[in-house]
């Protein structure tokens, strides 16, 4: 059986609970994965959408499954809980079986490289002083998740290539490229102060691994659009991994090795 072998991987936003989750592509990565770690980086389950209507198919019953499995194989599996799963942090941190569930926690490389793992919401200025539009908001991101979905089914009885509705907005309107940077502006400042090299968040559905200003910023993205993650290889070098076009930064697959099981 192929395995992609690596250090760690980390997932984000995966909103399991939601129309949008894209469940059988994570089970897809849980069963393609040998780690070390395993980073759930916040918003793995949606409690917001949960609260207002229950929708929880088999697939996202197995996502939990599978990473119990990995956790019960050795793997270190860390929760770090997010705005939409902000229920966890009620109880604080704890334990359960082989998962460790926290708000944030380091994540260290082979060359001792300190970086920050955490969901990211506390940086979202939005969220800090008007939650109630983080509520609208989120109603409007489901919406065009919505338009998305019925859209591609459209475009595939056809034969057409899968479409981001998503993607198109990201790119071209004016307010969310200002509130991705305001955003990193934000996530500048604390992780100077904080003293860390850098970060490994999520939160904002929009993968990234750049330096800013001698900072590493790392952002997952999500599983309900792009299906990116990142993942850490053996040497301790971190790449975006886009599962959707199998892919890993700009270069296919380079440490996929045959394992017997």
């Amino acid at each position: 059986m192929s395995f992609i072998r690596a250090r760690s991987v980390f997932i984000s936003d995966t909103h399991l609970g939601t129309y949008g989750s894209q469940a059988e592509k994570i089970i897809e990565l849980l069963d393609s994965i040998s780690v070390e770690k395993l980073y759930l980086v916040g918003d793995i389950i949606d409690g917001w959408q949960l609260q207002s209507k229950w929708y929880w198919p088999e697939t996202h019953s197995f996502v939990l499954e599978k990473i119990i499995k990995i956790s019960e194989n050795g793997t270190k599996v860390f929760y770090i809980s997010g705005n939409h799963d902000d229920f966890l942090r009620k109880i604080g941190n704890f334990k359960l079986g082989g998962i460790i569930f926290c708000k944030e926690v380091t994540h260290i490389t082979p060359d001792n490289k300190k970086f920050l793992v955490i969901h990211g919401d506390k940086y979202d200025q939005v969220i800090a002083k008007a939650p109630w539009v983080a509520y609208i908001f989120d109603e409007l991101y489901n919406f065009f998740q919505f338009v998305n979905r019925k859209l591609n089914i459209f475009l595939k009885f056809f034969g057409f290539k899968y479409f981001s509705v998503i993607d198109i907005l990201k790119a071209n309107i004016k307010s969310v490229s200002n509130f991705i940077c305001h955003f990193e502006f934000e996530v500048l400042k604390d992780i100077k102060e904080r003293k860390f090299d850098g970060i490994i968040c999520g939160h904002i559905h929009h993968a990234q691994n750049k330096k800013i200003r001698g900072i590493q910023y790392m952002n997952c993205g999500d599983w309900v659009d792009s299906c990116t993650a990142l993942i850490e290889d053996l040497n301790g070098q971190i790449k975006i991994l886009d599962w959707k076009n199998q892919k890993i930064k700009n270069t296919h697959f380079t440490f996929i090795e045959t394992m017997g099981v």
